[in-house]
């Protein structure tokens, strides 16, 4: 019951926030760069960073993982190690199966490695040099969530591609990114403050995706159609070459 009661009213505060974002996201156009559409990622990356320095901030993130988790023995979770690809599996599989979004699936497939390339690289970066301790004690890589920024990475993506054909797609994508970071906290392996920069940061992954592959696309291709691309993929410890080929 506990746990129901925690889902439900955490998850409805955490759809009504990326909901919010849905409905004031601008549009991705090719070529433009529009500051506005930063504001709202980068006030949760700023939200984190400043709980970092602030101890009002830190306290109240620990009480909201407090409230979560609970004091108790619970059982953990492994839903969050899935479902945080989920958006981004939903975005190439909508359009593999015939529901064009605004970008052909060779487009899509590389904005989707170049959007987790980024992603990974900031998280990684800023997990080294901010060292923080995971709630469960367990290591010092806990700022931001790197699993909530792979969801909200394919959650913009979800929203970007088919927020023409109809936004609850995209809020869709959205709440499961949400329920991502969410799980994070109840898993004690994340704070608020994690969680809010990891959606901040992959939110803005994705846009800086598709800003810089148009300009790719337009210098070295000529905006012709890309047929195949080979992207440099680094996960963790994991480094690798991605080859996408467009029959």
């Amino acid at each position: 019951m506990r746990f129901d009661l925690r889902l439900f009213m955490t998850t409805n505060l955490l759809f009504s926030f990326t909901l919010s974002i849905a409905q004031h996201s601008d549009s991705v156009e090719t070529g433009s760069f529009k500051w506005k559409q930063y504001i709202v990622p980068t006030s949760l990356v700023g939200y984190g960073v400043l709980s970092i320095c602030n101890s009002h901030l830190n306290k109240f993130n620990y009480d909201v993982k407090k409230f979560i988790c609970g004091d108790g023995q619970y059982t953990r979770t492994k839903v969050d190690n899935y479902i945080q690809y989920a958006p981004g599996l939903a975005a190439l599989g909508l359009n593999a199966a015939g529901l064009k979004g605004k970008s052909n699936f060779g487009d899509l497939a590389v904005t989707c490695l170049l959007s987790n390339l980024i992603a990974t690289t900031i998280v990684h970066s800023t997990k080294r040099l901010t060292h923080q301790e995971r709630p469960d004690k367990s290591a010092h890589n806990s700022f931001p969530s790197g699993h909530t920024a792979a969801a909200f990475v394919g959650a913009e993506l979800l929203f970007q591609e088919y927020k023409e054909k109809s936004v609850w797609i995209g809020v869709a994508g959205y709440a499961c990114a949400a329920a991502t970071g969410y799980f994070r906290m109840y898993n004690n392996r994340h704070t608020l403050s994690d969680v809010m920069a990891g959606a901040g940061i992959g939110i803005i992954s994705t846009k800086l995706a598709y800003f810089s592959y148009s300009k790719i696309k337009k210098i070295f291709f000529k905006n012709k159609p890309v047929d195949t691309v080979m992207i440099p993929v680094i996960q963790g410890n994991m480094q690798a070459v991605a080859l996408i080929h467009t029959f």
